[in-house]
């Protein structure tokens, strides 16, 4: 009975679940794929299904096979309606998910701004970390949903966090991705623009990197050191010669990068484009090699 009672409740029919339960069904049964009747109606969506089973004695905070909670599917799901049913009834909103994330964090990186606000109001952790050491604020970065940034950062999220696994900053997450508005809005919102992952990479290390050059140019614009240095020794403009992108090298050079600069082993940017093949790139670094400035005259 246990199949036809989560069938029934995914499907929505009121009047076939009431039957179910009246004859003995176990509200609270999971089916062959793991899931409870309450699971599959929140994935669904039908509110007044969940308030049904709800009534008759659901668990909110039961799991499926994957560690998804019944807020957590919809909180990543945008479900609001049946969040707040959720919620009155008593869920965890810290739950754990899959990977140790929350509901937070799962809206966050669904974008589902108007959910992130109700789980905030309702207590959600903003610095809360998933197993990877990211936080919701984490999350949203590095999909690009602007809005759900903005929200967390009203409520105080930590503009500068540094993920634990590789110490990834929230900036270096959007600016990977080429998310030019919200690197702008993080910079100007405070974020350190030269802060520094594990490997000492910038946002404008991963920019060039990833060949993002729109975020290449914001970082720029809004001041980032175009001539910093990773642990390795390497500047921006290595990676830009490592990767070949002629677009990136012309970005950097017509903001006065250093051409001749060294890193521990003695590379230049010239020498890994030759190296790694980029005739091209070659060519433009050969025609603006650095140069050291005169010496002034004395008068």
């Amino acid at each position: 009975m246990c199949d036809k009672l989560v069938y029934a409740a995914r499907a929505g029919q009121l009047t076939a679940v009431q039957a179910y339960l009246d004859s003995g069904a176990n509200v609270n049964c999971v089916n062959k794929h793991g899931r409870t009747p309450l699971i599959e109606a929140c994935n669904a969506g039908h509110v007044k299904m969940v308030q049904l089973l709800i009534e008759h004695g659901a668990h909110v905070n039961a799991r499926a096979w994957n560690l998804d909670t019944s807020l957590i599917v919809a909180a990543r799901l945008g479900r609001k309606e049946v969040a707040t049913c959720l919620l009155a009834a008593g869920a965890d909103v810290n739950a754990r998910g899959y990977l140790g994330l929350t509901p937070l964090m799962w809206a966050c990186l669904a974008g589902r701004t108007s959910m992130i606000r109700l789980l905030l109001e309702h207590g959600a952790v903003l610095d809360e970390e998933s197993q990877d050491g990211a936080t919701a604020l984490t999350w949203a970065a590095e999909e690009g949903h602007w809005e759900a940034v903005k929200v967390l950062l009203e409520h105080q999220a930590d503009i500068n966090f540094r993920e634990k696994r590789y110490g990834v900053t929230v900036l270096i997450a959007a600016a990977r991705r080429g998310h030019r508005e919200l690197v702008d809005m993080l910079v100007r919102r405070g974020a350190d623009i030269n802060g520094q992952d594990y490997n000492g990479r910038t946002a404008l290390h991963w920019a060039v990197l990833e060949e993002q050059p729109v975020a290449a140019r914001v970082l720029i614009e809004q001041g980032a050191d175009i001539d910093r240095k990773d642990n390795h020794g390497d500047t921006p403009l290595f990676w830009a010669a490592f990767t070949g992108s002629e677009e990136m090298v012309g970005i950097l050079l017509a903001a006065g990068a250093v051409t001749d600069v060294k890193d521990r082993d003695g590379n230049t940017p010239l020498s890994v484009a030759s190296r790694r093949g980029h005739a091209a790139v070659m060519a433009l670094l050969e025609s603006r090699q650095t140069s050291p400035e005169p010496a002034k005259k004395e008068t």
